[in-house]
């Protein structure tokens, strides 16, 4: 579960929810180790809250550090091994629109630098 941030206001009440990054991404990168086994990862950051998809992107980013470093005596060996992120970028679907919806994947490279670097490529 992700924590919630903003304001929120039901019956007249306001709720406020006031949580740090770090707080979100922890919680993503528990959730990919636990339900994501592959050696491909693509994720839509199309939608959503700019703090999700900045954790999201963390959270994928160090989980590609602890995969890199757990087997990193085979990448060594052969880079081709290492695991792919990509993150996908749809553009804004419009209303009666018959026309196909273009996709953006930008290539997550993972390093051993603690940053992400993201590559840009076209999906379509």
């Amino acid at each position: 579960m992700i924590p919630s941030i903003g304001f929120y206001k039901v019956d007249n009440k306001v709720s406020r929810f006031n949580v740090q990054k770090s707080s979100i991404v922890l919680p993503m990168l528990s959730y990919v180790i636990k339900h994501i086994d592959s050696d491909e990862f693509y994720i839509d950051i199309s939608r959503g809250h700019n703090i999700y998809v900045t954790s999201v992107v963390e959270a994928l980013t160090h989980l590609g550090e602890i995969k890199l470093l757990l087997n990193l005596d085979k990448i060594l060996l052969d880079a081709s091994l290492k695991n792919k992120f990509y993150l996908q970028i749809a553009e804004p679907i419009l209303q009666n629109s018959d026309s196909p919806i273009k996709t953006y994947l930008q290539n997550l490279r993972i390093e051993l630098s603690g940053k992400p670097y993201i590559e840009g490529k076209n999906a379509n």
